[in-house]
């Protein structure tokens, strides 16, 4: 089956001729073949200008769909670099990690949105990507109102190729390159598409997290150690802390960062850079908080040691950091400290 990104481009391309950047490559050359994703096999439609290595598949990944597939001449197997147009596989991916962020952040997956406008607007049809983000962002104000926000329907607009819908104050720094289907920043005053950075699905949902984290009220920073910060895949780290009130949020596959969540609505975004980490707290209650001997966190209440402490670090690539809670006003202790968790046993907001 001829995939969705084919697709969009011949239509984008029958009625469009829009100026690109030098950092932009050609039309997608679409291929069908084995590639991985996620460390799973699968077979269908990509781009081929933008993978990043090949190999042989595996006979134990087959399984009898693929095993179709599979001839002595059709042994390549691809992987991509992390800023590429989204594979079939990544669609169901998004639509599935927007309903559980649903859960902890003010997000409507379920709503019917009227695209019509906006295509009829910018004479192209609107990305599905962009769509299943849009769909759970619209009618959420803060999303649209904080100093670095995404666009409204009613804001995007076409430049140098890019569908732009991210912008910091009044200047825009990312858009969907529209020929290639990958995020594009705007960098040093030229658009650019760097294959090693994060693909539009991870922009999106890493900026709708952070920008959630920001919206709550308290911050307080201070600096963790060990091996919470060196750590090359943090996720792996922080699968210990896991219970069944918090949970890490998979689908976020981002190199050196974890979220976290909890039902009462606590994120916690949890960077580590191999080298140094800030880290800033926020919360939804008014007492109960308070450091022990200069390296552990928790509550008047007593606790016990070995459950997540809630921590977020920003990803501005310095190590600062932060976390989010509820809308009431928490006092922090904060000093250098050593990551060791302890779960705050606070009370229920009123």
């Amino acid at each position: 089956m001829e995939s969705w990104a084919k697709q969009k481009i011949e239509s984008y391309n029958g009625k469009h001729s829009v100026g690109r950047s030098k950092d932009d490559g050609e039309q997608m050359r679409m291929k069908e073949g084995f590639y991985y994703y996620r460390r799973k096999l699968y077979y269908g439609t990509y781009d081929e200008d933008q993978t990043a290595g090949s190999g042989y598949v595996r006979p134990e990944d087959l399984t009898p769909e693929l095993a179709e597939h599979f001839s002595g001449r059709d042994r390549a197997v691809f992987r991509f670099w992390e800023n590429h147009s989204l594979l079939e596989p990544e669609y169901a991916d998004l639509q599935a990690i927007l309903s559980k962020m649903s859960l902890f952040m003010d997000l409507n997956t379920e709503q019917e949105v009227d695209f019509s406008p906006a295509e009829k607007r910018l004479r192209m049809k609107l990305p599905r990507e962009f769509k299943l983000i849009y769909t759970a962002l619209y009618d959420q104000a803060e999303y649209f109102s904080s100093a670095e926000r995404f666009l409204t329907l009613d804001e995007f607009y076409v430049e140098e190729g890019k569908l732009i819908f991210f912008q910091k104050k009044r200047t825009a720094i990312a858009g969907y390159d529209i020929a290639s289907g990958r995020l594009s920043q705007y960098y040093k005053k030229e658009w650019s598409i760097e294959k090693g950075d994060v693909s539009f699905y991870q922009f999106c949902v890493g900026r709708m997290i952070t920008i959630a984290l920001e919206a709550k009220p308290e911050v307080k920073k201070g600096r963790c150690k060990v091996e919470f910060v060196t750590a090359l895949n943090i996720a792996k780290e922080l699968e210990a802390f896991c219970n069944d009130k918090y949970h890490l949020l998979s689908g976020f596959e981002v190199y050196g960062i974890a979220v976290m969540y909890s039902e009462d609505k606590l994120i916690a975004w949890i960077r580590s850079n191999g080298f140094y980490g800030d880290v800033s707290l926020r919360a939804r209650w008014t007492r109960g908080i308070w450091k022990n001997s200069g390296n552990t966190w928790g509550t008047s209440c007593g606790t016990e040691k070995g459950s997540p402490m809630h921590f977020h670090l920003r990803p501005e690539g310095d190590g600062s950091s932060a976390v989010s809670g509820g809308n009431d006003k928490s006092e922090f202790e904060v000093e250098e400290m050593a990551v060791e968790f302890v779960e705050p046993a606070l009370p229920s907001p009123a």
